[in-house]
């Protein structure tokens, strides 16, 4: 009996294993964000000390104020006090292109757009607003 299981368990444990094992090919990685001049009256996202994304591809007017941050290798997020949503919504359909970013979607003081193997969207309420950016998958 015992000479059965192990014909039987070795290689079906040796099919679970390679099973596993298959399939974990290398990602290709996206494209570096791009490089940007800040534009006149401009601060990057890496200016205000956010270190990962495309930190140095996203501009603010200069004097926006973040009240709370999210800084991770694959989600940045910045909610603002100042300045008012729709100055700061007006200022990224200028500016996102020059980083690289495409609008997919734009309503109101709303944003939604694209680019350089990331997703993002702006959006407000009340005075306050958010900027969001996610590393796509």
């Amino acid at each position: 009996m015992r000479d059965v299981y192990l014909r039987v368990a070795l290689p079906a444990a040796a099919l679970l294993l390679a099973g596993c094992a298959a399939g974990q090919g290398v990602r290709p990685q996206p494209p570096a964000p791009t490089s940007v001049s800040v534009p006149a009256g401009g601060v990057s996202l890496a200016q205000l000390g956010f270190q990962n994304g495309p930190a140095a591809a996203v501009t603010l007017p200069r004097g926006a104020r973040i009240d709370q941050r999210v800084d991770q290798p694959n989600v940045l997020t910045a909610t603002f006090t100042s300045p008012a949503p729709a100055e700061l919504a007006g200022w990224l359909r200028g500016h996102l292109g020059e980083g690289g970013f495409r609008i997919t979607a734009d309503k109101g003081d709303s944003l939604v757009f694209v680019g350089s193997g990331w997703s993002g969207a702006f959006t407000a309420t009340d005075g306050l607003s958010a900027l969001t950016l996610r590393k796509d998958p």
